[in-house]
């Protein structure tokens, strides 16, 4: 696939085709409005992402898509529960992670290196799991956990989430802390190893998902 045909397929898809891949790739639109109109070409990664967008995604549907790409419920039956179009999918993406971003956080990467069964808890279609890195959480989390991501859940004090900084189309800082408070500004975190509490600018760490559950490494 080349730009010139992801433009006929996003324009065939009408307003607001472009904003839904944002959100199904995890990105600002601006960022993919830079990649539409930058010289360099799509990545085969980007590309497997963004067909696997486009075939799950009718052109009479995604205008209509809601944030992060999910479908518009149906209308209910008494035998058949209304339900986003992509709970057809019963497998969930592993996104791999490695140490070395800024402040300690984990450089993700959104091409999946594996497919796991979809836990009960995570019955949305862009929900991922990524193995966490670092000892910063430990004993709550250790490195080599999977760890599993819902990006619709509103976090709350309490919470332990993936704060979230974004690189490019296809890849992401991220840091595991527990979210202490949230201000216009910051968030307020905290970590367990060593214990300490310190803020993270929210013009930098702009997305923040909650985590939902773990499976321990093996």
């Amino acid at each position: 696939m080349d730009k010139r045909t992801l433009k006929k397929e996003l324009e065939e898809r009408g307003h607001g085709a472009q904003s839904a891949l944002a959100e199904y790739l995890g990105v600002n639109p601006s960022i993919v409005s830079r990649m539409l109109n930058s010289p360099r070409k799509l990545r085969d990664e980007e590309i497997a992402r963004i067909e696997h967008w486009l075939s799950r995604t009718p052109k009479a549907e995604a205008a209509q898509a809601p944030p992060w790409g999910a479908a518009p419920s149906t209308t209910a039956s008494p035998a058949q529960p209304a339900m986003p179009v992509d709970f057809r999918r019963k497998d969930m993406p592993l996104w791999a992670a490695a140490q070395g971003g800024d402040e300690g956080a984990m450089i993700i990467n959104t091409s999946p290196i594996d497919w796991i069964p979809r836990p009960r808890e995570l019955q949305v279609f862009d929900a991922f799991a990524v193995y966490l890195r670092g000892e910063s959480m430990s004993p709550a989390y250790d490195e080599g956990d999977q760890l599993w991501i819902h990006p619709h859940l509103p976090p709350k004090s309490g919470d332990d989430c993936l704060f979230v900084k974004q690189v490019d189309a296809t890849s992401f800082l991220g840091l595991v802390k527990r979210l202490v408070r949230a201000s216009h500004d910051k968030w307020r975190v905290e970590q367990f190893n060593p214990r300490k509490e310190f803020d993270l600018d929210r013009r930098k760490w702009s997305k923040v998902w909650k985590i939902v559950g773990k499976m321990n490494r093996a």
